[in-house]
């Protein structure tokens, strides 16, 4: 039967009711249908027993349960009571307003431009410039000669009444390479006193065909004295006919590379050659030949290397 008062399902045979405590008059008892004592019934009130302890669970979960964490505001003036505003009272689409004020983003300092590191001054040194070499053209070097004979192929000895006889020499009577020649000579003719004789000499002489000259400033050769008193003379021959020569004493030095300038500064016409213009014309030129003589009789050996153009 129901408690007429809650309405709740309590024992027939109850004089109180066990949920209210309402005394049970007789006439005012009420049965429970018949479905409530069968299994259908079992299950609606154990489903609305589940329903009901779920609502009271949400509840107190709601009302006891951890809080939302509270935002900070960031008001310029106090908020009144009536201008706070609980978040849990807000639905959860509403996004509470925040009234922190806008900070302004710092101006960037540009930072300090490093200063430029100083171009190291370079202190010149005044180191001497060293002087080209001069452009040459070989004309003798005596590499190419295999024997003596070879040698004195080319070549003709001028020695009248004397003698003079050429052959190749080796280190360290060479200026360059390998070999030198050697021009051994004996000077028979005794000179009057204060006379000169022309054949009071001896020499070697190189012909070929003309050879063009110009552009070069210098004929040089190297030249190992004997240390005599004797002259040595240099000379250069013309298509012309002009043989123009260069005369220093042998007892000026021991070692020397000459380097003689092809002008009338140095090189003279040559006294018993016929004079066609006095002029030295460097286009045409068809041999060389070297000296030893005029001082009297004697005997020695020179070496010659290198005969060469220079600018």
């Amino acid at each position: 039967m129901k408690c007429p008062n809650c309405n709740n399902a309590i024992p027939d045979s109850s004089p109180y009711c066990a949920y209210c405590g309402t005394r049970i008059q007789p006439g005012r008892l009420q049965r429970l249908p018949d479905w409530s004592r069968t299994g259908i019934g079992v299950a609606i009130l154990a489903i609305s027993g589940v329903m009901f302890l779920g609502g009271l669970g949400l509840w107190v979960a709601a009302t006891i349960g951890p809080r939302a964490p509270q935002v900070p505001q960031l008001t310029e003036h106090a908020a009144t009571p009536e201008q706070v505003v609980s978040p849990t009272s807000l639905p959860t689409s509403v996004v509470l307003p925040t009234n922190t004020p806008t900070i302004p983003t710092p101006t960037s300092v540009p930072p300090t431009p490093t200063p430029p590191r100083p171009t190291p001054t370079l202190t010149p040194t005044h180191m001497p410039i060293p002087t080209p070499l001069p452009v040459e053209r070989m004309i003798e070097s005596f590499e190419s000669y295999g024997s003596n004979r070879a040698l004195r192929a080319p070549y003709s000895i001028n020695a009248p009444e004397n003698n003079g006889s050429i052959s190749l020499a080796v280190a360290p009577n060479v200026y360059r390479g390998s070999q030198a020649l050697a021009f051994a000579y004996t000077i028979h003719t005794i000179v009057p006193a204060g006379g000169y004789t022309v054949t009071d000499y001896a020499g070697l002489i190189r012909e070929f065909a003309p050879q063009d000259w110009r552009g070069f400033n210098y004929l040089r050769l190297w030249v190992r004295s004997d240390g005599s008193n004797k002259d040595l003379v240099v000379q250069f021959h013309e298509a012309s006919g002009e043989v123009w020569k260069y005369t220093t004493s042998l007892s000026s030095f021991v070692d020397k590379d000459l380097q003689l300038s092809l002008s009338t500064n140095v090189f003279h016409l040559a006294e018993w050659t016929p004079a066609v213009n006095n002029q030295i014309d460097l286009g045409s030129i068809t041999g060389y030949s070297i000296y030893v003589g005029h001082s009297g009789t004697g005997q020695g050996t020179i070496y010659v290397d290198a005969i060469r153009l220079s600018e």
